[in-house]
Order: structure tokens, then sequence, then C-alpha cells
């Protein structure tokens, strides 16, 4: 949603993931100076209103491709015009908030996951995914296993890209 779409009675969504309701808005008519916030390669960020945080996702498409570390994540990303998270500081948050972002019909971000060299690929994603969250369960998973466990808690398994090989695979939780 576009910030000139938002009106007075609409809801946010808090760091707390609880709503904060928008009281009211004023638009300007003429010219006026204005300030815009824009925060290079993190898109999703929270800003405070008042005392209120609130979630903000900076307008336009991004593309995060996951998977396991390295070089082999790289070419990926870089073959499908994505971007990895290995220089993000806060990752955790920034897999959090797009698995959250997914529950939306247009969310601004996609996610490509590399399934390539994970445990159990040879048997489909399902078994591969079902195989990283049980390891996520028992904590003697990774990066890899806690991210696909966001979007398992956020019901959005469904709404990632899987790729084995270079080659998008049938999604089985869509």
């Amino acid at each position: 949603m576009d910030a000139g779409d938002l009106s007075a009675g609409d809801r946010l969504r808090s760091d707390h993931s609880t709503s904060v309701g928008i009281s009211g808005t004023v638009n300007y008519a003429g010219t006026r100076t204005m300030y815009d916030l824009t925060v290079d390669r993190i898109h999703t960020y929270y800003v405070v209103v008042g005392n209120t945080p609130v979630l903000v996702h900076n307008c336009g498409d991004q593309h995060v491709a996951l998977g396991l570390e390295g070089d082999a994540l790289d070419d990926f990303a870089k073959k499908n015009g994505a971007e990895t998270l290995m220089n993000d500081t806060d990752w955790r948050g920034t897999v959090w908030t797009a698995a959250n972002l997914l529950k939306f019909d247009n969310p601004g971000i996609r996610v490509s996951f590399n399934l390539d060299s994970m445990h159990g690929v040879e048997d489909g994603v399902a078994s591969v995914v079902g195989q990283s969250l049980l390891r996520n369960a028992r904590q003697i998973g990774g990066a890899t296993d806690l991210e696909l466990a966001f979007f398992r808690d956020a019901g959005t398994l469904g709404k990632i890209d899987f790729y084995v090989e270079g080659i998008k695979q049938i999604n089985p939780f869509s």
C-alpha cells in the first residue's frame, strides 16, 4: 500500500505484531519542503511515531535469495536478479519481515530459495524442507533452517519459489 492511500482508521503493524490505528492524515497542495527517508539495502525497518514503533517497507519490489551461504548462493542470486542477505547484520529480522510480508496480496517482496547442497534435496522440496524444519525444532540447525522456520511460522512457505540446480520446482506448500 502506498503512503498516499492511507487514511484515518487504517491499521499498521507495530514491532510487537499488534496493530496501531492511524488517527488522521494531511495532504498538502502546492509546493512544500518534504522529507523522504531512504535506507540503503535495508528495505524494511521500523520508525517511531510518537512512542509507537511502526513497520515500514520501502517502495518497489525486493527479490531476496536464500539458501546455504557461499559462492553458490551468490551465483544463484545474480542469475535470478536477486540479492542475498549475507551482509545484512539483521538478517533474522529481514527474513522474519519477508515471511510476514508475503501474507499480503502485494507484498513488495519475492523470495527465491536455493535448495542445492541441502540434506535430502534428492527426495524433493517437501523432504528437504521437512528435514530442515526438524533440525530447527531440535535446535541443531543452522541459519538456513531458521529461515525456513520463519516462513512456516508465518504460514507463507507456499509463497516461496524453490529451486534445485537452477530449476524452479513445484511448491508442495502452495
